[in-house]
């Protein structure tokens, strides 16, 4: 095999002393380049710019090991901080107008990044966690899928995405989404859906509309589904498992009632410190969870999501703004079945929009996704499981399941602001 290679006009290799790409007929020195799936050569990289990509092989039903690293993130270690400075992800307070009161301590809550002790119980503004723009890209090839991020924020020509980060047609350069569980206020402002140690239960008893007029608020509504995919394919990439249980904490999920919010504010930011100190409140299904600085990601209590809708005909309708209960105005992905369907997902449906709902249910709570999902007509849906939902919750557990009138002491929702 030659040890010099260009790429040059036409995709011909040349043997040369360097690794070249050729742009628009002129070959150009670029940092790395890998060669991917079938031989190849998937990504080329250079000025700062990475795709990462992890590929699903959908027909191993092991989860710990049917995920590859390509691209830029061969290489990469699964679980390792790199992935933190290319997510850019942080924690932080925002105050009622969308700004950014102060950063928090990715450690501890309780502090702010110099050290000083903040109140993350206060009323006056919420605590957040914050998703710079990237590009999500989520293809299927059976029984492959590809799903890639990328840095470069303006890489649609490539094929890349910008859902969870556009408002109604208009581009975000991030979103932030509560780390706690939702809990209504009244204030002298008016009634407001709030992300704050509140040490009391989440509000129950709701319904998906309830919620999202109570959220809805400059700028702040309740989270939605291209900002779920976009974290979902944050945990895989990550990772690089899909039983997020094993891998993260089981969560509050063998439990015999809701818990109150509050209590891993010292976590760290994916349960990573609680793990190290107290491993058996990872696995005895009575303590939260926290992933991407979000408590309770799954278990404790269900929450809504809103911008996604099963039609009758179980057309997937996807959408990044002027949420509704019909679907209506939303963009058609198709059919994603032909009757209603729900178990243990074994497969999904696998595009950037329709992302990781499931489209097989014929797995286990220890094969393949490993997560409970649902796929009914004229539904709106719930995500991450409840207190008693034991190995059914977690990353994957989203549930379009209920009609829009449905309201229960099983179901929250999460702040988010974009």
């Amino acid at each position: 095999m030659s040890k010099k290679t260009y790429v040059g006009v036409n995709n011909i290799a040349r043997n040369v002393s360097k690794m070249y790409v050729g742009v628009n007929g002129v070959a150009r020195k670029v940092k790395k380049a890998y060669v991917g799936v079938n031989g190849v050569a998937r990504q080329f990289w250079s000025g700062g710019y990475k795709t990462m990509t992890v590929i699903i092989d959908q027909s191993n039903s092991n989860p710990s090991t049917c995920c590859t690293y390509a691209d830029d993130a061969v290489g990469m270690t699964a679980g390792s901080s790199s992935w933190d400075e290319f997510f850019g992800h942080y924690p932080c307070q925002l105050d009622w107008n969308g700004n950014e009161v102060v950063k928090v301590n990715r450690h501890n809550f309780n502090e702010d990044i110099n050290g000083n002790t903040i109140y993350p119980d206060t009323s006056q503004s919420n605590m957040m966690v914050a998703f710079p723009r990237l590009g999500l890209k989520i293809t299927a090839q059976s029984p492959y899928l590809y799903i890639s991020m990328t840095n470069n924020p303006h890489a649609e020509s490539q094929g890349f995405e910008y859902n969870a980060h556009t408002k109604n047609g208009v581009d975000k350069s991030k979103f932030y989404v509560g780390t706690y569980l939702g809990d209504v206020i009244t204030t002298t402002g008016g009634t407001k859906l709030c992300s704050h140690l509140s040490r009391i239960l989440p509000t129950f008893n709701k319904t998906i509309s309830e919620f999202r007029t109570i959220a809805n608020n400059s700028g702040y509504e309740q989270l939605a589904y291209y900002q779920l995919v976009f974290m979902q394919a944050m945990y895989v990439l990550k990772y690089k498992n899909l039983d997020s249980q094993s891998v993260i904490g089981k969560g509050i999920t063998e439990d015999s009632d809701r818990r109150a919010v509050g209590g891993s504010e010292a976590y760290g930011m994916d349960s990573e410190i609680i793990r190290n100190f107290y491993p058996s409140y990872m696995t005895d299904g009575k303590h939260h969870v926290k992933l991407f600085g979000i408590e309770d990601f799954w278990g404790n209590v269900y929450s809504w999501v809103d911008g996604i809708y099963v039609t009758s005909n179980r057309h997937i309708l996807t959408a990044n703004g002027n949420y509704n209960d019909s679907g209506q105005g939303y963009y058609d992905n198709g059919q994603g079945a032909t009757t209603n369907l729900n178990g243990y997902i074994s497969s999904v449906q696998g595009t950037t929009k329709t992302g990781f709902l499931g489209k097989g249910f014929s797995g286990s709570q220890t094969t393949y996704f490993t997560d409970y999902g649902y796929l009914n007509a004229n539904c709106v849906s719930i995500f991450g499981g409840s207190y008693a939902y034991k190995e059914g919750a977690g990353i994957f557990a989203f549930m379009p399941c209920y009609a829009s009138t449905y309201k229960g002491q099983n179901v929250t929702t999460r702040l988010m602001y974009l």
